[in-house]
């Protein structure tokens, strides 16, 4: 348990948010590559988006429990959601600059 300021901290746990949000992106964007390169059903992409709500959830969770003694903080999320979306922009550029590549190479 840490004491002292609890004002000091905020770097720190925004940091750790920041951390978070970019953990979530790249799992989001390992689902991504999962469903290109393997064809899914709509019932099995509808398992896939409520295991990631969960893991981003179970994630979300565990990082605020042992950083933040569970309290959530209106900045924790914009920070992580920010995290998130920076990896998110990410992926789809590379996917798509990876796309026109494979277009190109098939003559399409």
């Amino acid at each position: 348990m840490r004491f002292g300021d609890p004002n000091l901290l905020q770097p720190e746990l925004m940091f750790f948010a920041l951390g978070t949000g970019f953990l979530v992106g790249v799992l989001y964007a390992l689902l991504m590559l999962l469903r290109r390169l393997i064809p899914h059903g709509a019932i099995a992409l509808a398992v896939e988006d409520v295991l990631f709500c969960a893991a981003a959830a179970v994630m979300t969770f565990l990082f605020l429990l042992d950083r933040n003694s569970g309290v959530v903080r209106a900045y924790w999320l914009a920070t992580e959601c920010a995290g998130f979306f920076c990896v998110r922009i990410a992926a789809v550029k590379i996917f798509q600059k990876n796309q026109k590549k494979s277009c190109q190479s098939d003559g399409g």
